[in-house]
């Protein structure tokens, strides 16, 4: 009986050990330019694998004249110099609710985004498999604005 319940307790430890490394590794982030950069790797590698030779950004952006939209600009102008600088042509769009701003039909650049700036809550960067996110307050844009683009041009770089 005693063997039973020690082996019961092992499997418990290890089952909330697991629990705890998988909780904890989805929160680490590794500060580059002081910027939280939330990733499941390498963000230098991973952003040059997302980076391909032509980067579609998308902004999304609010309805009327909303003072987010420039902060969304401000970021996104610098992410596109960075990309420019390093040979890659940038094709940007917005995004107010469920309408693309700036596509039609003979536009092709609008498809899906390897770039994402938007106002939020988590004033960080986030890297997907496929996606590089940047996520913020119109502060943490705006004031961020050029080490988005000296991180994307580490990316590059570095990668």
């Amino acid at each position: 009986m005693n063997n039973e319940i020690l082996i019961y307790a092992l499997i418990a430890i290890v089952a909330a050990s697991i629990a705890f490394i998988a909780i904890s590794n989805n929160n680490k982030y590794q500060l580059m330019y002081g910027i939280p950069v939330y990733s499941n790797g390498n963000p230098l590698t991973l952003g040059k694998a997302i980076l391909n030779s032509s980067v579609i950004l998308q902004e999304q952006l609010f309805s009327g004249n909303d003072t987010r939209n420039s902060a969304v600009a401000v970021a996104s102008a610098q992410i596109a110099v960075a990309s420019k600088v390093f040979n890659h042509s940038t094709s940007a769009y917005g995004v107010v609710g469920n309408q693309n701003i700036g596509c039609n039909a003979n536009n092709s650049n609008c498809g899906y985004p390897q770039v994402v700036v938007q106002v939020g809550t988590c004033n960080c960067v986030k890297l997907t498999a496929n996606q590089i996110i940047f996520n913020g307050n119109s502060s943490f844009l705006e004031s961020n604005a050029v080490n988005f683009g000296n991180l994307i041009a580490s990316m590059y770089q570095n990668g």
